[in-house]
């Protein structure tokens, strides 16, 4: 046994040396070491604003009985509480400074003598400040399709207050992405991404790339509609595999090669031109050459795509150019094709 000091009480205590080594011996009692468990949560009053602490069970608010019979007794006549806040535009901390109080007990009365609260960006302006009605709002908002920084500027206010001037007049807040793709923008209905992603099997990032849109966004799409999502998963070697038996390298290939199969036209993948056997075209049918355009935002590719035009219009060659956004509805496709076959 040895004497020891306790780390809560400071009273000597005995141990035994063994308890050291598994961490013991530190208290003298049970009572010390339930002591030291508790920590205690450190306040500020709301009166004299000095620090104070306080045990988590307890309810008290004030460092002292003093400062809580003031707080009780304290009694803040209305015409003053007008003159300070919607008169002369004092905020909720000034006037608590002036009556030696906290922000908390100066919004209570507020809220008691039933005077409408300041946002914080609204008491920056001066008096005569109007906050736009429900019908401007929804004017900027919904018919003029702004987004918050522009409305911010209209009125020089901060970011936040939008949402909060939205939600009081009940405007549906819409999504940031959905103010970047504009009023315009038609929304994908049910049987539409059945066709592209079921019936055609694009993928995800393809029809985003078609809309426009971010591959999230078709995503949770499809999981409104219940459409189940495949996992992107290349098919053999790193090709798909179409009706025909064509091995393509991406959906949009497989997309058009399938649906030139349903309507029987006879089509060869990756003809080479006639000019430079280095270069193919994806598709050839008849005299035409078919080109789908499938990537966007890449200047080697885009370099490649003008190199390919400049040999189609030397040679007078007959081209079908095919863009993302052409899949949209493929039929018009094949029907421009069938116009350059019999021209």
């Amino acid at each position: 046994m040895e004497t020891k000091v306790c780390t809560n009480c400071g009273g000597s205590f005995s141990s035994k040396k063994s308890n050291e080594k598994y961490g013991w011996g530190k208290f003298c009692s049970k009572n010390c070491h339930s002591k030291s468990m508790i920590v205690d949560v450190v306040m500020k009053c709301p009166v004299c604003k000095e620090s104070f602490k306080k045990r988590p069970s307890d309810r008290k608010s004030c460092c002292s009985r003093r400062c809580a019979n003031y707080k009780k007794s304290l009694r803040i006549p209305k015409d003053e509480l007008e003159r300070l806040y919607l008169v002369e535009r004092k905020s909720s901390i000034q006037i608590g400074v002036i009556f030696n109080t906290s922000k908390k007990i100066i919004l209570g009365y507020l809220k008691k003598y039933n005077i409408t609260t300041r946002s914080h960006t609204e008491s920056r302006h001066e008096e005569g400040f109007a906050v736009p009605s429900k019908a401007e709002l929804e004017k900027l908002y919904l018919q003029d399709w702004l987004s918050y920084d522009a409305i911010c500027k209209i009125y020089d206010v901060d970011k936040t207050t939008i949402p909060y001037w939205l939600k009081k007049h009940n405007i549906p807040i819409r999504s940031a992405s959905e103010t970047s793709l504009g009023k315009d923008f038609k929304e994908p209905t049910e049987s539409e991404m059945k066709q592209w992603y079921v019936e055609q099997e694009l993928s995800t990032r393809e029809i985003a790339q078609m809309l426009g849109v971010s591959s999230g966004l078709v995503s949770r799409r499809l999981k409104i509609f219940d459409i189940s999502l495949r996992s992107n998963i290349w098919g053999y070697d790193g090709m798909l595999e179409c009706k025909d038996g064509h091995k393509v390298r991406s959906s949009y290939e497989r997309a058009f090669d399938n649906y030139l199969y349903a309507c029987g036209i006879e089509h060869e993948y990756e003809p080479r031109l006639p000019c430079n056997k280095r270069y193919a075209s994806d598709f050839k049918v008849g005299n035409v050459y078919i080109e789908i355009w499938g990537v966007t935002n890449n200047k080697k590719y885009e370099q490649r795509k003008k190199k390919k035009k400049n040999m189609y219009d030397e040679n007078n060659y007959k081209l079908l150019d095919v863009h993302p956004n052409g899949f949209k509805d493929i039929k018009n496709i094949v029907m421009k094709l069938k116009r350059l076959l019999a021209s």
